[in-house]
């Protein structure tokens, strides 16, 4: 099991998302938004865990919270070497309370050159036609991207309607649910789980706890 350490927390000269780190990126890298840049830092530790001999490389897990927990929605659907993924409260929806647009996750609001819409922006690319509702590109397409890998989503506030702050609540099961439509397609509808809780926007707490370990246990120790 990885847990990922999110490189906008801590990047080249002491940087953080606030203080250039995604700038910083873009200098090295171009357009390659920070949330691909997790991704990436995922699967090099992947690579460098498979060089040692007591680790089972079929047998890796990543778990995620807040910052950490969007990159893990991200590393199941983009990052096949993981064989099972948990994301503690990510707040899935793009709109809304999240902060997805943020310059250190989606960045969707920065105009890039080689973006081929009027705007160049990934915001543009994730709602083409603004006058036709429907259209717009969704978190359910990420989340069924993960399958037939298992996907857990533990929330912070599963017993709310609307909560607001930077928790899941009831409102982030209609994202699962449609994510669910594929892998139920593909025969493994069980490898999706979303899990509600009142542990708030934390990485643990007594609900938390038992669900990512019963998801990794049963995944990566026990399924063949």
């Amino acid at each position: 099991m990885l847990t990922g350490w999110a490189f906008i927390r801590h990047y080249r000269e002491g940087s953080t998302a606030r203080t250039g780190a995604p700038e910083k990126l873009y200098e090295r890298f171009g357009h390659w938004l920070p949330i691909a840049k997790m991704v990436y830092d995922a699967r090099r530790q992947a690579q460098y865990l498979r060089t040692l001999r007591q680790v089972d490389s079929k047998r890796f897990g990543f778990i995620g919270f807040s910052p950490g927990a969007k990159a893990a929605l991200y590393v199941a659907a983009f990052a096949p070497e993981f064989r099972a993924v948990v994301s503690v409260d990510p707040h899935i929806a793009l709109n809304g309370g999240g902060n997805w647009y943020a310059p250190w996750y989606l960045d969707w609001l920065r105009p890039f050159p080689d973006i081929p819409t009027p705007e160049r922006t990934v915001l543009s690319l994730l709602n083409p036609d603004p006058g036709r509702p429907g259209f717009e590109h969704d978190p359910h397409e990420i989340l069924a991207l993960a399958a037939p890998r298992p996907l857990l989503i533990i929330d912070g506030s599963g017993h709310c309607e609307d909560c607001g702050g930077h928790s899941d609540d009831r409102q982030s099961r209609g994202y699962v649910h449609r994510a669910r439509e594929v892998f139920r397609l593909l025969g493994v509808p069980e490898r999706l789980e979303f899990v509600p809780t009142s542990d708030g926007h934390k990485p643990n707490g007594p609900a938390i706890d038992p669900a990512w370990q019963s998801f990794f246990e049963r995944w990566l120790k026990h399924a063949p």
